[in-house]
């Protein structure tokens, strides 16, 4: 038999049962770090072997976008659903009603404890262990840099934001408005403006002899950028003001000086992601043998891992 043929043969066969042997991915805006790339690409790895692909659909983050590229995933009768990052409950609200009508809707990046299927890094916990470490290193006046303004409006949410702020009680330490930085943003790039506006601010706290010896940046793009901005006002790291990033993004390594961050496992990570696909499709060889309930949230926590390096020193320590 002619090898096009048998492929055709094969999509009719799927088709006539009612399967389409895909799964669909939303993301609600571009893939423009090695993380995300790396969680499609071990998705993707995953599943081959059960002869399913993937159909991604990129959005701008637009409401009207995301609903219309989840409309086109169900046109196209994909299996099971994979939408991030979806990670507030307000976000899974506007499209809750769309979610419903889609076959095993998986989340990823997740921040509330969502009604659906999700997997997420435990970035509360991650900023909190950050704060321990700069308080084990004598560190009393902290600094947090990147918080969305929805981090800062929604209670309650395990964010970093709140983290920064529990622990900030836990210490017994006031909160300083000044040493909170609202970032938009939160740049997964570098970005020049972005460090002129920081060059300002800290400027102005430097000025006022006010600034913290210590910060905690949302990521470690913006610890990065915190790096230059305290360089331009003549501030060395760690040797006047330490900082500590998250997620473990390939600038932490090659920043000068480098960056202490904490890591997520990545593996650990995909494979949670995929298992709760296969979970609700039935495959693997790790299903329960209990039937999952239709209505059973499953939901999987990735731990943080504090990588020590240059940029954090005991008070007054540094080089």
């Amino acid at each position: 038999m002619p090898k096009k043929l048998g492929i055709v043969r094969h999509i009719w066969r799927v088709l006539s049962k009612g399967r389409t042997q895909t799964i669909g991915i939303c993301l609600r805006s571009s893939p423009r770090n090695s993380r995300i790339a790396s969680i499609l690409d071990g998705l993707s790895l995953a599943v081959r072997p059960h002869g399913y692909t993937l159909n991604i659909m990129i959005t701008d983050g637009k409401l009207e976008n995301v609903r219309h590229a989840l409309t086109q995933l169900a046109e196209q009768r994909v299996e099971a659903t994979v939408i991030g990052f979806l990670g507030y409950t307000n976000q899974y609200l506007q499209i809750a009603d769309q979610l419903a009508q889609l076959p095993n809707v998986v989340s990823f990046g997740a921040v509330d404890n969502l009604p659906i299927d999700h997997c997420t890094d435990d970035v509360y916990q991650g900023a909190i262990e950050a704060m321990q470490y700069f308080h084990e290193l004598g560190h009393r006046d902290i600094g947090y840099i990147g918080s969305m303004q929805m981090e800062t409006q929604i209670p309650g949410v395990r964010n970093r934001y709140t983290a920064y702020r529990d622990a900030l009680a836990y210490q017994k330490r006031n909160f300083v408005s000044d040493w909170l930085i609202v970032d938009e943003q939160c740049q997964l790039r570098f970005n020049e403006a972005r460090v002129d506006e920081l060059v300002k601010l800290l400027s102005a706290l430097k000025q006022k002899n006010h600034m913290p010896t210590a910060w905690l940046c949302h990521n470690d793009w913006v610890a990065a950028q915190m790096i230059r901005a305290l360089h331009d006002i003549g501030l060395s790291v760690p040797g006047d003001v330490s900082l500590i990033g998250m997620d473990n993004q390939s600038i932490s390594s090659i920043a000068i000086p480098t960056i202490t961050t904490f890591n997520f496992d990545l593996e650990q990570y995909v494979e949670g992601i995929a298992q709760m696909v296969f979970d609700r499709l039935g495959l693997g060889e790790k299903q329960s043998d209990q039937s999952l309930s239709e209505h059973a949230v499953q939901r999987r926590v990735i731990e943080p891992k504090l990588i020590v390096r240059q940029s954090t020193a005991v008070v007054g320590g540094g080089n």
